[in-house]
């Protein structure tokens, strides 16, 4: 029972929030739902030739006529290019000598034209309506595939392809709306109705609204930034950590440490064994000579006393200046020292007492 609780906890949607770890739901799997009715819709309307029709002829054809984004369909049925073909060659047929004045060249003259047209526009109808197809099917990839970044991406495809749908859509209705208006104008030619496939189309785009809005609440509930915020914590401390390391001043070597480092001299405190500064540890005044490079403390009595071990850097030990020569009392030792060498004997040592 425990294990089964710290799982559960483990497995609340705050936790799964922080961790990145999205869980499908009502709202992934109403997308799904949606999604794939609406992927049959656009392929259905792609396919069929439904996009407007004439379902009651007109004066001298007493037959249904349809168009779709590939064919036209009548009596017979027939790709874009072909009726246009035809109709071009119908044209060229009466274009006697290069005179088209009768009333049968002008009308071919014009469907020619329009056919065109219509050709060029229901291609490129449904080319853009197969690349919304191949978005269609991404984003439903990626809803089901459910991580943060993959949730992102179909949240930002679902409305891409509402605004892509939208546009295709008033792009045919405005461009066929104007060119059987042309034809109905030459002559008796009435503008054929919109028919299922288009209807199906605008039944498609209703969907993608659902999705879309569905899409983006479900980015808000598991969003992308939860799931790096732990990383990008861990890169800004690696960068603070390095403009820090960065902005330390670093002292190789030896000689005094260079200016605005702790302890820098001059200009500060003078570290221990610096002239000035105070002895290093250890040291007792009471016991010897100090080390050499001590001075005293500042402020204080300087250690200059001669043979009583005080030391003046200018001096040298007990005030013996070496640039000057030997001191006037110094007389080598009859004794040996150590290694048969006479021990050298100073004022004030007793007995010639070897070193």
């Amino acid at each position: 029972m425990k294990k089964q609780m710290e799982k559960l906890e483990k497995d609340t949607y705050k936790v799964r929030r922080a961790e990145g770890r999205p869980k499908h739901g009502q709202t992934s799997f109403t997308i799904l739902g949606v999604g794939v009715i609406a992927w049959f819709f656009l392929a259905v309307a792609i396919v069929m030739p439904e996009w407007r029709a004439n379902w009651i002829g007109m004066l001298g054809y007493p037959h249904k006529r349809s168009w779709g984004l590939f064919s036209v369909t009548g009596m017979t049925s027939k790709m874009h290019h072909e009726s246009m073909t035809d109709a071009c060659r119908y044209f060229s047929q009466l274009n006697v000598a290069g005179i088209c004045a009768s009333p049968i060249c002008l009308w071919y003259r014009m469907k020619c034209q329009i056919y065109m047209d219509l050709a060029m526009v229901s291609y490129a109808t449904g080319f853009f309506l197969f690349i919304c197809l191949i978005l269609h099917t991404l984003c439903l990839i990626w809803t089901m595939r459910m991580t943060p970044r993959m949730i992102r991406w179909a949240a930002t495809w679902w409305i891409a392809q509402i605004i892509m749908h939208c546009s295709i859509v008033v792009f045919y209705w405005m461009m066929t709306s104007e060119a059987f208006s042309s034809l109905d104008n030459f002559s008796l030619y009435p503008e054929p109705d919109f028919s299922f496939c288009f209807y199906m189309e605008c039944l498609c785009i209703m969907c993608l609204m659902v999705c879309g809005i569905l899409g983006v609440t479900l980015m808000k509930l598991w969003p992308e930034s939860s799931s790096g915020s732990s990383d990008s914590d861990d890169e800004d401390s690696d960068e603070s950590g390095s403009d820090d390391a960065d902005a330390k001043p670093h002292h190789h070597g030896h000689g005094p440490p260079p200016a605005g480092a702790p302890n820098a001299y001059p200009g500060g405190p003078p570290p221990a064994g610096f002239p000035g500064g105070p002895p290093p540890a250890g040291f007792d005044p009471n016991m010897g000579p100090p080390p050499p490079g001590y001075m005293g403390p500042p402020g204080g009595p300087q250690m200059m006393m001669g043979n009583q071990g005080g030391y003046d850097p200018n001096m040298g030990q007990g005030g013996f200046d070496p640039n000057m020569g030997p001191p006037g009392a110094y007389a080598p030792a009859p004794a040996q020292g150590d290694f048969g060498m006479a021990a050298p004997q100073y004022p004030g040592q007793a007995g010639g007492q070897a070193f």
